[in-house]
């Protein structure tokens, strides 16, 4: 498939509707608004992540679409703490919010 045509734009779209969950399509996010910063968990969609600053501080403030696991938040916690140090390197301190499924 070449890029830019017609059968690769379809796959794109298909391997995309393949790792999307009910729990994403339930936020209102579509192909062709902004995209969020998403989580992967098991390669499919189970939250977004966005970093905040307040003064010399980053926060990563992570929205799970659903409970997460113990180990699922001690994994996320990890690799937030990774992309706070590559994004967020400027800052003093790194804190993390998870903000509870509903």
């Amino acid at each position: 498939m070449k890029p830019g045509t017609a059968s690769s734009t379809y796959s794109r779209r298909l391997r995309w509707s393949q790792l999307t969950t009910d729990e994403y399509h339930k936020q209102g996010f579509t192909m062709d608004g902004p995209m969020p910063c998403i989580i992967l968990i098991d390669g499919f969609t189970n939250g977004t992540w966005k970093i905040d600053r307040q003064r010399r501080t980053a926060i990563l403030n992570i929205k799970p679409f659903r409970r997460l696991s113990k180990k699922e938040t001690a994994a996320l916690t990890e690799e937030g703490t990774k992309l706070l140090a590559f994004a967020a390197a400027d800052a003093d301190t790194h804190d993390f919010q998870f903000t509870p499924h509903v």
